[in-house]
């Protein structure tokens, strides 16, 4: 009986901290996403801010604050229900409009963790074949999720441990497919662009493991949405605990993304403002080495990720004045 409780406390606090790193790493990522957006002179500077990539993001940060202000106020409600037994009953009852609320921002934030679908659309240049999988994948995820909201509406209330359990062996239908949805989706757009990137990296500027860090941002979520799984098919008091770090794992998971993005952007500024000086050289003296060129290390970069992994086309203006005699 306590220990349903104790974990609805551990989460809270966790919650909190787990969203106090959102924080930080939102403000990080839109920084460095927006400060180093490339803009030219026929498109108003606030224009980043229409950036699918961008409004996903904000969205999904507002989604996880109101989730964690959700069950901060839940957990209050249940400590003010009354006695212990009283707390815990409140607990157990999934049609709780506070619960259903969490639930509900819950599969929100899930459902927004699809932005990896539009990175694989704009990196694919808009190949419907590679986006037909993780589409119809995220389709079948939001109609589970929202067949679960609908089926805890219509729940009655539940007044012991063994109608919660009872009520939670009935939702495994949609659970189950919600799970595996979700895991297919981010497996897939993950491994898509990782793939992309590296292969890019190996071939145009050298092999880098800078490709790899998309799938590994995006593993703590997937792995996180497999313990959910694990401990909601074995019905365990964890699961509460499990279940209410799923949105900010989701938001963490996607800003460090962002942030991969802005630092990319920084990095391939640099390069185009300070080129190497053994590419200067080969350019003026009228030689130039394959595959290791700044102008054919930008344009293969351009032509295939743009300036990161949520479009193909390039944003900078890629043009050099080089003068005909070095001297």
């Amino acid at each position: 009986m306590l220990s349903l409780i104790t974990y609805t406390i551990a989460g809270a606090l966790a919650s909190s901290f787990a969203y106090g790193i959102l924080c930080i790493l939102f403000v990080i990522s839109m920084f460095l996403f927006v400060r180093w957006a490339p803009t030219s002179q026929n498109t108003p500077r606030y224009s980043v801010w229409m950036e699918p990539a961008v409004l996903a993001s904000i969205l999904l940060f507002v989604v996880v604050t109101a989730h964690w202000v959700n069950t901060i106020y839940r957990l209050f409600e249940a400590l003010g229900a009354g006695s212990m037994e009283d707390s815990m009953l409140f607990i157990l009852d999934q049609s709780k409009t506070s619960n259903i609320v969490e639930l509900a921002l819950t599969f929100l934030a899930g459902i927004l963790t699809c932005l990896q679908i539009y990175r694989v659309w704009t990196i694919s240049s808009h190949n419907r074949a590679v986006v037909a999988f993780p589409v119809i994948s995220a389709i079948g995820m939001t109609v589970a999720f929202f067949a679960v909201v609908y089926q805890l509406i219509r729940a009655g209330v539940v007044a012991n441990m063994a109608s919660h359990r009872e009520l939670l062996s009935s939702l495994n239908h949609w659970v189950i497919p919600a799970c595996v949805f979700t895991i297919s989706t981010n497996v897939y757009c993950s491994g898509f662009i990782t793939w992309k990137l590296w292969s890019h990296q190996r071939i145009g500027t050298g092999a880098s493991g800078d490709g790899i860090i998309p799938y590994l941002s995006i593993s703590p979520y997937r792995s996180w949405v497999i313990f959910f799984f694990i401990t909601y098919e074995a019905q365990l008091d964890i699961n509460s605990f499990v279940g209410v770090l799923w949105p900010p794992m989701a938001g963490i998971a996607i800003m460090l993304i962002n942030a991969r993005v802005g630092l990319n952007r920084i990095q391939k500024f640099n390069l185009i403002q300070n080129p190497p000086i053994s590419t200067l050289n080969n350019r003026y003296s009228g030689t130039s080495t394959r595959g290791h060129g700044i102008e054919t290390v930008i344009t293969q970069t351009t032509s295939v990720v743009g300036d990161d992994p949520t479009t193909s086309q390039p944003h900078y203006p890629y043009h050099f004045d080089f003068p005909k005699n070095p001297c």
